[in-house]
């Protein structure tokens, strides 16, 4: 398991410098101001579908083919990809938390409610691309699953638009953090964990070919 993830990250670092140049700007210019909110969202939802890249560039490589012959499973496989996911998007989410203090602190209205809710949207966003596009792909392959996959992003940035829309009411005090959004981010948690299962499930009946 810690081979398939150091693999994943010595891909990550070789073929997305860009995006990790996107996040850091995205995330300086939303410190700007708190109309600025799909500056913080946008890089979560990357985050959450950067698994989604990396199998893309897997299957270019043959490396799913070449798996075959080493000591590992395809749920560690799959399992591999969940955690390279989860520990890109805690890194967006401790970054974007940065950004936000320095915003608030810099206008003088830091709010530990402000900061809250931003955070758990978030998690919902980024945990909740990844739960949607993930089990595709592992159940047809990135090519074959390119229709399925598609309409899964529109359906992500749909979710981008609402909770980019929704965080804008939050920052202007018209909502505060509750019971709903906390649980809204235990579901989005659950969900991800569903989708790992749901993968597996599709990724050990697939003849990889």
């Amino acid at each position: 398991m810690k081979g398939l993830l150091l693999k994943d990250l010595y891909m990550s670092k070789h073929y997305f410098k860009s995006y990790f140049f996107v996040v850091i700007i995205f995330l300086v210019v939303s410190a700007s101001g708190a109309e600025n909110m799909f500056f913080s969202i946008y890089p979560s939802m990357l985050a959450g579908i950067i698994s989604v890249s990396l199998c893309s560039y897997d299957e270019m490589s043959k490396w799913n083919l070449y798996s075959g012959t080493l000591p590992y499973s395809k749920r560690q496989m799959v399992t591999a990809k969940y955690l390279i996911g989860v520990f890109f998007q805690v890194i967006v989410l401790i970054l974007a938390a940065v950004s936000q203090i320095v915003r608030m602190n810099i206008e003088g209205s830091f709010s530990w409610n402000e900061l809250g809710t931003l955070m758990s949207c978030l998690v919902i966003v980024s945990c909740i691309s990844g739960a949607l596009c993930l089990p595709w792909v592992f159940k047809f392959g990135v090519e074959k699953g390119r229709l399925v996959y598609f309409i899964q992003i529109g359906i992500i940035c749909g979710l981008g638009v609402f909770f980019m829309s929704y965080c804008q009411d939050v920052l202007s005090k018209t909502m505060r953090y509750n019971n709903i959004i906390a649980k809204a981010t235990v579901v989005a948690v659950i969900v991800y964990a569903i989708s790992w299962f749901v993968s597996v499930l599709f990724y050990e009946k697939r003849e990889i070919q």
